[in-house]
């Protein structure tokens, strides 16, 4: 098997991911949500809820550690 020299975008976006504690893995989640926002509510989905949603899960894990 010959690895490609080159990852992907979507391979790096990954990498990026899975680097990040869970806290900063939902606020990326929100900024993705808030990118999409635009095609999203186009097919009638709430993103303000959606994005409220992961908002929520920053605030129930609070400041501290696990």
């Amino acid at each position: 098997k010959v690895m490609p020299a080159v990852r992907s975008d979507e391979e790096k976006l990954l990498g990026v991911y899975n680097s990040l504690d869970q806290e900063s893995k939902t606020q990326l989640m929100s900024v993705a949500y808030l990118i999409m926002s635009k095609s999203l509510e186009a097919q009638g989905v709430n993103v303000q809820q959606l994005i409220e949603q992961q908002l929520h899960k920053i605030q129930e894990k609070g400041g501290g550690g696990k």
